[in-house]
C-alpha cells in the first residue's frame, strides 16, 4: 500500500560552484499527480530531482513531504546510475531488493516477465546497457514508495521495454503515488502526465 503524501516545494535556490542553477522554483503535487520536467541540457533537471529526493541541500527554500500518517514516506529515486551490484547476478540483485522493500515474490515474478528478464543468472557486469536498465527498473518497481523520481528512465530501452515502463508508471499514479520524470522525450509520458514544467538554463 502506498502512503499518500503531498509534495510541497517552495522557493528553491540551488547553486553549483556558487552559481545559481535553480532559482525560485516552487511546485505543489498531490497523490495521483505525474509531473514532467523538460528543458535542454544544463537547465538543472537532474539537480532539481536530486534536491527533491534529499540528495542535495538547497541554499534556500524547502522541500516538504506532508502526510497525516506518523510513518515516514518512502522516496524511490531512479537516476542515471543503475542501482545494481555488478558482482552479483541479476536474480541476486532482485532478491536483495525484494527483501529490502518487503515485496512478495509474485510481484517480482510479474516484473521479471514484463521486462523480459531472461538473463537472471548472469552477473550484472556482463550485461549490456539495456539489460542493466531493465533489471534496475525491475528492482526499483518492487518499492512501495509515495514519491517516485525518474531521471531519463527510458535511456537504453527498446520500444517494448518503454511500453512496460510507462505502464508501470501509470500504475503507480493510479495507486496514489506522486511521480516526477525528467525527460527529453515528453511524448513518451504525455498521456499519463498532468503537469509539465519546463526549465531554462
Amino acid at each position: 500500500m502506498i502512503l499518500p503524501i503531498n509534495l510541497n516545494v517552495s522557493d528553491l535556490l540551488v547553486k553549483r560552484g556558487g552559481i545559481p542553477l535553480i532559482q525560485s522554483f516552487s511546485v505543489n503535487l498531490v497523490p495521483h499527480d505525474c509531473c514532467m520536467l523538460t528543458g535542454p541540457n544544463g537547465s538543472g533537471k537532474t539537480t532539481l530531482l536530486r534536491t527533491i529526493a534529499g540528495l542535495l541541500k538547497p541554499s534556500e527554500g524547502k522541500v516538504d513531504l506532508n502526510t497525516d500518517s506518523e510513518s515516514k514516506p518512502m522516496i524511490a529515486y531512479h537516476g542515471h546510475q543503475d542501482a545494481l551490484t555488478e558482482q552479483m547476478t541479476v536474480i541476486e540483485n532482485l532478491i536483495f531488493y525484494q527483501k529490502l522493500y518487503k515485496s512478495d515474490s509474485a510481484q517480482m515474478d510479474s516484473l521479471i516477465q514484463k521486462f523480459a528478464i531472461d538473463y537472471l543468472n548472469q552477473p550484472v557486469s556482463q550485461l549490456s546497457a539495456g539489460q542493466k536498465k531493465r533489471a534496475s527498473l525491475c528492482c526499483q518497481f518492487l518499492a512501495k514508495a509515495s514519491l517516485w523520481i525518474f531521471d531519463e528512465p527510458a535511456t537504453n530501452l527498446d520500444q517494448n521495454s518503454i511500453n512496460v515502463l510507462t505502464q508501470e508508471i501509470e500504475r503507480l499514479k493510479d495507486r496514489g503515488a506522486i511521480v516526477l520524470i525528467a525527460t527529453h522525450s515528453p511524448q513518451l509520458y504525455s498521456y499519463i502526465s498532468n503537469l509539465n514544467v519546463s526549465l531554462e538554463p
